[in-house]
């Protein structure tokens, strides 16, 4: 017995030994806050001072040591952040995290952003001879001394990730997912493309398209040219794509596609919308120029910004960076701001070829080769996958994507299926993304930044501006394909002419855009900007929802102070929420159950706010999702539904259909009797009512409440399995705000009755140029990657309640709210 106890106690203790061991070591692997490192690659001491939420602001005596040290820094934080976005974009996350996800490389694989970004770090690092090329080498070095010579991040012993250095490649890695983040087309085009085939032109004439002559617009305003033209003399004309034998088979293939975008949006944070609004210092309080801007991603953990202060001789700047890119997307200095929103451009065109033999496309009544690379997956616990990538004059071919792996891979011998390319203006040039955003970093004033925002070419992004000196401008930037008048790029287009190829580019003078307007204000909310000579942009543009709030915040001749911007940007008000119940309202009188009345009676007193405590949006949603159901889903199925929920030009839409009482969506095509609106309207609230009472075991509506049911967490790639949730997760937490809102906390409609948070702000920003050294921030969790850093969550709270913190610039302000001083030598 004794024996057997000394054993117990022996196993107990070696327990608490290797427990106290591994925690030694994730102690030993957090990011360096204070103290000194030696690092040789310096040209002089770097002085990196921490604030009370772990910011770093970086001092160095020059630009190249400034920027090797925020790569440095950068890495120690968020190292494992930038392995998944490089291995994600690459095609190589197989590698690493097995069979599972050898369909999602082999997706960007054929999509060719490795490719891209090969040729694109060709094309400018091929020698040094510009500044921003060796501010950007800085930084890259200062991310491979962190790999050589810094702690291991946890998450690579778990997957057993060997660590390898970084080149200008990757740069480009992350400029081409944050592109294809932006790509509607994917979803979109395809699935209008089968609708239109499927059920004709009267159901698609109560969509809203790419564009649209009756929605908001974003004024354009040029001072050179203040009579800008009016959507009135915008040129629609235009058709549908021609007939094909192959068009069926097409279709497939590019839905198939578009599940493949849903399932990788669902795991990895994609780039979905942004407000942005800066307004004159005729209009706020302080007399200065304010900036607002809140960028819309998916949610992950750790979060997509981190944010960082870097000074030296010339430049006091701070941004906020994507992993692996050594320049702030967005930021500010004393002189200049600048803030970003998705633009929505339609940048992407799919093509049916026809195929002729093996490895050929008829293109102008003659045979033309495929161009063909080889390309192997790596599949950890499996065998290597080899597949070929083929490519047209139209673009890459993408039928391989979805096919058995180790099929033959010869699609175009098969009679019955078309083979499909896609166009995208990524592939078509070497991207000046990087001096780009260096050269807005550096601005000094209004000019200086339009040089910048002119070079930015893909992807597409609406520049929110503001300087010290009291301009504002928004540029809608990228390079804008010009089209043949008779393409419709909605749809998939006749890939035997090149005729149907875009002809060249838009000079940047011809972008929307307005510059210092009478208004006092510009803003973004992904909505569609106005014509410029009479030609509206085609593009995936969102709804007019947040649009309408922020211009009816805007449009008048109210003066705001810094707080007063901040507390707008919280808003979780829909006004079109309250004015599709208006039109539901109408048309259920005495038809309803006693339940069913009260249900329709709080949907009827709701003012359309988002908060935790209300019922409202429990049932709202419940109905629209029925609603959905009942509209769309005979007409085009359940899987083709799951993907038009998605798409932009669903929400353009909803409303118009919803009002048009004559629409052909209102019948069912599947009963012989003819449905009407009033039918299908009184079956959505019915099953919606009847769906929560059994959800919350109660018809007690007071326990409907919204923050039951709409809850955010930021899920950590190994959190995806348990009990890695527990360690690596943030949440999930009750949450305000909701679909197109000014603080778009979204989600997707299902059946389920719960609405996780998808995507949302992934920060909140203020800028009041009378005070640009403590401008306000937040981040949705927190600025570290390293889930043992107090740092990891320590602004969700702040993020979920509406609450800010300092963007400090001021040394003085900033050593009196240092938490640690890191010296670099």
């Amino acid at each position: 017995m004794k024996t057997l106890k000394r054993l117990l106690l022996g196993l107990l203790l070696l327990i608490v030994i290797a427990v106290a061991a591994l925690y030694g070591w994730l102690l030993s692997t957090r990011p360096k806050m204070s103290g000194s490192l030696d690092l040789t690659a310096l040209q002089d001491s770097v002085e990196v001072q921490f604030d009370e939420f772990g910011i770093p602001h970086i001092f160095a005596k020059n630009e190249p040591d400034a920027y090797y040290a925020l790569g440095y820094v950068h890495a120690q934080e968020r190292l494992f952040q930038m392995e998944m976005l490089r291995r994600l974009a690459a095609g190589r996350l197989a590698e690493i995290l097995g069979p599972d996800l050898v369909e999602t490389d082999r997706f960007f694989r054929t999509i060719g952003l490795a490719e891209v970004a090969k040729k694109n770090a060709q094309a400018h690092f091929a020698t040094i001879d510009k500044p921003w090329k060796k501010a950007a080498l800085a930084y890259l070095q200062g991310v491979n001394d962190f790999i050589d010579k810094g702690s291991t991040p946890p998450e690579f012993v778990l997957l057993g990730i060997e660590k390898e250095n970084y080149t200008p490649e990757d740069f480009y890695l992350v400029n081409g997912y944050m592109t294809f983040s932006f790509a509607q087309a994917f979803r979109t085009d395809p699935l209008l493309d089968k609708m239109y085939r499927k059920l004709g032109e009267d159901y698609l004439k109560d969509f809203s398209l790419n564009f649209d002559t009756t929605v908001t617009k974003i004024p354009v305003y040029l001072p050179e040219n203040e009579a800008a033209p009016k959507a009135s003399q915008v040129n629609v004309t235009g058709r549908f794509p021609s007939d094909h034998p192959q068009v069926k088979t097409a279709d497939e293939v590019l839905l198939k596609v578009a599940q493949l975008v849903n399932q990788i949006d669902d795991r990895f944070p994609l780039l979905q919308g942004s407000n942005g609004w800066v307004i004159a210092p005729s209009r706020s309080k302080s007399g200065k120029v304010i900036l607002a801007n809140d960028t819309h991603i998916g949610y992950a953990q750790p979060s997509v910004w981190f944010e960082a202060h870097i000074s030296y001789p010339g430049l006091n700047f701070y941004g906020n960076y994507l992993a692996g890119f050594p320049f702030a997307v967005l930021g500010h200095s004393p002189d200049v701001g600048w803030g970003l929103t998705m633009f929505e451009n339609d940048d992407i065109d799919f093509y049916r070829l026809k195929a002729v033999g093996n490895q050929q496309v008829q293109i102008d009544g003659k045979a033309q080769d495929l161009q063909v690379r080889k390309e192997t997956i790596r599949v950890k616990g499996g065998n290597s996958i080899d597949f070929e990538v083929k490519t047209s004059p139209f673009g890459v071919i993408l039928n391989d994507v979805l096919k058995p792996i180790n099929d033959g891979l010869n699609y175009v011998s098969q009679a019955n299926e078309a083979p499909v390319a896609m166009w995208w203006t990524l592939h078509e040039f070497p991207t000046n993304s990087l001096e780009a955003v260096y050269i807005l970093t550096r601005a000094k004033n209004l000019q200086e930044a339009r040089v910048g925002a002119a070079m930015l070419d893909v992807p597409g992004l609406n520049v929110m501006f503001g300087d010290a000196a009291g301009n504002i401008a928004w540029w809608a930037t990228g390079k804008l394909p010009k089209r043949n008048p008779a393409v419709r790029p909605e749809f998939i287009l006749d890939g035997t002419t090149l005729q149907s190829l875009p002809q060249g580019y838009h000079p940047f003078e011809e972008n929307p855009q307005s510059i210092n307007p009478p208004s006092g204000f510009v803003y973004s909310a992904n909505n569609q900007p106005d014509a410029v000579k009479g030609y509206l942009q085609p593009g995936y543009y969102l709804a007019n929802d947040r649009a309408d709030y922020i211009t009816a915040y805007l449009n008048n001749d109210r003066k705001w102070s810094a707080e007063e911007i901040a507390q707008m940007a919280l808003d979780v008000k829909s006004g079109q929420a309250v004015k599709n119940i208006a039109l539901i309202a109408g048309e259920l009188k005495g038809t309803l159950s006693a339940d069913e009345q009260k249900a329709l009676d709080l949907l009827k007193a709701w003012d359309g706010n988002h908060t935790l405590e209300a019922t409202a949006p429990v049932i709202y949603y419940k109905l629209m999702h029925h609603l959905n159901v009942g509209i769309f889903e005979d007409e085009i199925g359940a899987e083709d539904l799951k993907i038009l929920v998605y798409t932009h030009v669903f929400y353009r839409s909803f409303a118009k259909i919803l009002a048009n009482t004559e629409s052909k969506w209102w019948d069912k095509v599947n009963t012989p009797e003819k449905e009407t609106r009033l039918q299908i309207i009184a079956a959505a609230l019915k099953q919606a009512v009847a769906d929560l009472v059994q959800q919350f075991g109660t018809n007690d509506m007071t326990q409907w409440q919204w923050g039951k049911v709409h809850t955010i967490e930021h899920v950590h790639p190994i959190g995806r399995r348990k009990p890695f949730d527990r360690i690596f997760n943030v949440g999930p937490l009750p949450v305000m705000g909701g679909k197109e809102v000014i603080n778009n906390i979204s989600f997707t409609v299902t059946g389920s009755g719960l609405y996780p948070a998808s995507f949302g702000p992934a920060m909140r920003r203020v800028i009041d140029f009378a005070e640009p050294l403590r401008s306000k921030s937040v981040l949705p969790t927190g600025e570290s990657g390293h889930f043992m850093s107090k740092h990891y969550d320590d602004q969700a709270v702040m993020y979920n309640t509406g609450q800010y913190r300092f963007q400090r610039m001021d040394k003085a302000d900033i050593e009196a709210n240092s938490i640690g001083k890191l010296l670099l030598y």
